[in-house]
């Protein structure tokens, strides 16, 4: 019997801690955890509980309607808010979330005004700063922004986040250093501040300081793979390197994230373009198209595509269609003097590269594809201006001077196109091709031994370079020392069969002679 009455006391005992530990403030504090730790659900049935127990709970009530709020549930997150307002019109924190609720709405003022309220109330809410300094900026009110977010920061000086959003306003004004130095305090008080990063590496991309910006967008796709921006960004960030095969891997990464993956389509395309990887990058194109049928870039890309394949009819009939689609689209009419020039109709491939100049003055391809036209209808002056028009766009650019050269050479002033060689092995010190065309330039002027000099190095660089071994024979030829002559046009032979219809009447004549 006393053993029966003992365990009685003990179970009432259990029951009391149980009772006792369900009290409304207790059922909060559960529910204040859970919500913290992300478990949604569960922090919404403690605080219904607190309020069964306690309705005019204004805590509860408020932090019910911010779980709602995390829910994407804003009808009962505004309802709650209000609730918690009317019953406890002190309360700083329901202010907030009734804020937020707002902005969400897009109703930006009456946000403001919460915002504010809340920051009345607690003069010492760093929060309710911060998305006073959201809203001001959803507002376009710059200065209004940046003062929010300062209140922040000097609250809570370890604010990531604000840091972060006023980086981002002094970037939005221009102000880069200020920029700069708020992401790097983003990035100190949080190292896995994805965005903080993303931000900066704006700045390295508007400084040219690539190996920077490609180091934090790395860091930024690492902590937040799935982003769309991170990866494109990175797409670009290595294209501006000329790393296009990293630049592939980062727009194939992109294209199954989000619902602009037709950019990640169109861009990957155009990296395929680069590599001259023609189906691959016609079915890149094809797809973007799928995706946004109104993408005339898309068009052009894959009429290039089409053309580099030899696939004229189509690449004309691409060209034409992103020429429809915008009537100002320089490119397109670029892709019909390409198709045109190819197909011998010169006079429409002027008409077509004259327009595109005529439309956008900046690309030194325009100018170039005029320049092989004028130049393959000897007209040389004019080709001569267009390949100078394009150097002086692209200064570095050594197969143009190699270009500039030949057309010297065409018009036998040796001289200046030896020194457009030079300036092209400026740039590319083994340049084969620039060897051999100085090297035939020398022949022409009678220097033999400076001739024989360079086709040397342009077959030391390249020994598969059929084109130098037969000039230096015509040297040797000319020099008389036909058994090496021979030889060098026998070696062209071997390399090229293309070469015996030209040299082997001449190996012929040399042995008849």
């Amino acid at each position: 019997m006393f053993k029966n009455f003992v365990k009685i006391l003990f179970l009432w005992g259990i029951f009391l801690n149980l009772v006792q530990a369900q009290t409304a403030n207790d059922l909060y504090d559960l529910g204040k955890a859970d919500l913290y730790s992300g478990s949604y659900n569960s922090a919404l049935q403690y605080f219904n509980q607190a309020l069964a127990q306690q309705p005019t709970y204004a805590s509860a009530l408020n932090l019910r309607g911010y779980t709602y709020y995390l829910l994407n549930d804003k009808t009962n997150a505004l309802l709650d808010a209000d609730n918690a307002i009317r019953i406890d019109p002190t309360l700083p924190e329901a202010y907030n979330t009734k804020g937020m609720v707002l902005y969400d709405m897009k109703n930006y003022q009456a946000a403001l005004d919460n915002f504010s309220l809340a920051t009345q109330w607690n003069p010492a809410y760093d929060y309710a700063y911060f998305n006073k300094g959201r809203t001001y900026e959803a507002m376009g009110d710059m200065a209004g922004a940046i003062a929010a977010y300062e209140n922040s920061v000097s609250i809570q000086p370890n604010n990531s986040y604000a840091y972060n959003s006023l980086g981002k306003m002094y970037y939005g004004m221009g102000n880069n250093d200020m920029a700069l130095g708020n992401f790097f305090k983003a990035i100190y008080f949080d190292p896995n501040n994805f965005d903080a990063y993303y931000n900066r590496s704006k700045i390295y991309h508007n400084n040219k300081e690539y190996d920077k910006e490609i180091g934090d967008l790395i860091k930024a796709v690492e902590l937040n793979p799935t982003n769309f921006d991170y990866r494109m960004a990175l797409g670009d960030a290595h294209v501006a390197v000329g790393d296009y095969g990293n630049a592939w891997i980062d727009y194939d990464n992109a294209k199954t994230l989000g619902p602009y993956s037709y950019q990640a389509f169109l861009k990957s395309g155009n990296v395929n373009n680069y590599f001259k990887n023609s189906d691959k990058a016609i079915a890149d194109f094809t797809r973007a198209l799928e995706l946004n049928s109104s993408l005339y870039d898309a068009y052009y890309g894959r009429g290039i595509a089409n053309y580099d394949a030899g696939n004229f009819e189509n690449a004309r009939q691409d060209f034409t269609k992103a020429r429809d689609m915008n009537g100002s689209y320089a490119e397109a009419y670029n892709g019909l003097g390409l198709v045109d020039a190819q197909s011998g109709n010169s006079a429409e491939a002027l008409t077509n590269y004259n327009k595109a100049i005529e439309l956008s003055t900046s690309s030194k391809d325009f100018y170039v594809n005029r320049g092989n036209l004028y130049y393959a209808a000897k007209e040389y002056d004019n080709a001569l201006n267009d390949y100078t028009t394009a150097l002086n766009m692209d200064p570095k650019n050594a197969a143009l001077f190699v270009q500039r050269g030949v057309v010297f050479n065409d018009m036998q002033k040796y001289d200046l196109a030896i020194e457009d060689y030079n300036r092209a092995m400026e740039i590319i010190p083994d340049f084969a091709y620039a060897l051999n065309n100085r090297g035939m330039a020398y022949r022409s002027l009678g220097e033999y031994k400076k001739a024989i000099k360079d086709f040397n190095r342009a077959v030391s660089i390249d020994p598969n370079y059929a084109f130098a071994y037969q000039n230096r024979g015509y040297t040797y030829l000319d020099m008389g020392r036909r058994e090496d002559a021979i030889s060098d046009f026998q070696e062209a032979m071997r390399i090229n069969p293309v070469y015996q219809n030209s040299l082997q009447p001449v190996i012929d004549n040399i042995y008849n002679q």
